[in-house]
């Protein structure tokens, strides 16, 4: 009776699918919850290749950075220089001296590689150290010309340095703007004749040269710098002035032509002491 009883109990446990797990179903999920042990090597490969784009990041981005340093304390002082204040110029040039020493003067042994074949860049890099000294001397002592004049040599060298090598950045452009004006400008003491044809079109040439560049710059110019209000008012109202100068000229108006110059020579000077 029992032995019955126990058979009936086991078909019946059959019938309903009661019976207990098989016991292999655990082993087989094992590999499944070891996988992400596997998946580590996977999980730094990106750190891995930050090294590798950190140790192989562009030289001349530091020795851009290391020449802004320099320059713009240098630029404040040509501002002060201009106007015949020297000693606040001394203490500008005195930072602008010590950046260049720290930070610029280690390139001359060590240059970015798209200076390499430069055989002369190691020089310029002294040579415009010396200048920059000169320029500390100068305003240290009162001598504000020839402070403002070796500032203007270090501008100048630095840009001829660039471009020689294929490179043009904003303040490039911003000595063009300069050279551009200059051009302009001589009508200031000697206004042209508007009843002479030749010298409307000389004039009207003038202004376009004046156009491109200020476009040119402003297309230089990067994200960081377009940001800044002092860049959106300067260079904004340096645009706006071009019209009423093309207007001015063809109009055959010479008291606005004049009045517009002055304008954009004020601008100019202020572009070149606050962003150039």
């Amino acid at each position: 009776m029992r032995t019955r009883r126990r058979a009936i109990i086991a078909c019946f446990c059959l019938f309903f699918g009661m019976g207990a797990p098989a016991p292999q179903s655990h082993a087989q999920q094992a590999p499944a919850q070891q996988a992400p042990a596997q998946q580590a090597p996977a999980q730094q490969a990106p750190a891995q290749q930050d090294d590798v784009q950190q140790s192989s990041a562009p030289s001349l981005q530091a020795f851009n950075a290391a020449v802004a340093a320099a320059y713009q304390p240098m630029q404040i002082a040509a501002g002060y220089l201009r106007t015949g204040n020297s000693m606040p110029a001394s203490l500008e040039l005195e930072s602008a001296l010590a950046a260049w020493g720290k930070r610029v003067a280690p390139f001359a042994d060590a240059p970015p590689p798209i200076f390499a074949a430069d055989a002369a860049f190691a020089q310029d890099i002294r040579d415009l150290g010396a200048a920059l000294a000169k320029a500390e001397d100068a305003a240290r002592t009162g001598d504000a010309p020839a402070g403002r004049a070796a500032t203007i040599a270090v501008r100048a060298g630095l840009s001829a340095l660039r471009q020689r090598n294929g490179i043009y950045l904003f303040p490039d452009c911003v000595l063009a703007l300069s050279r551009a004006m200059d051009g302009l400008w001589v009508y200031r003491d000697s206004p042209p004749d508007f009843e002479v044809r030749a010298q409307v079109v000389d004039a009207a040439r003038l202004v376009g040269v004046l156009g491109d560049t200020v476009a040119r710059c402003d297309r230089l110019a990067d994200a960081g710098l377009r940001a800044r209000p002092k860049y959106q008012r300067l260079m904004g109202d340096m645009r706006a002035s071009l019209e009423p100068l093309r207007d001015s000229v063809a109009d055959g108006d010479l008291v606005r032509f004049i009045n517009v110059l002055r304008e954009q020579r004020s601008l100019e000077r202020l572009i070149a002491m606050e962003l150039g």
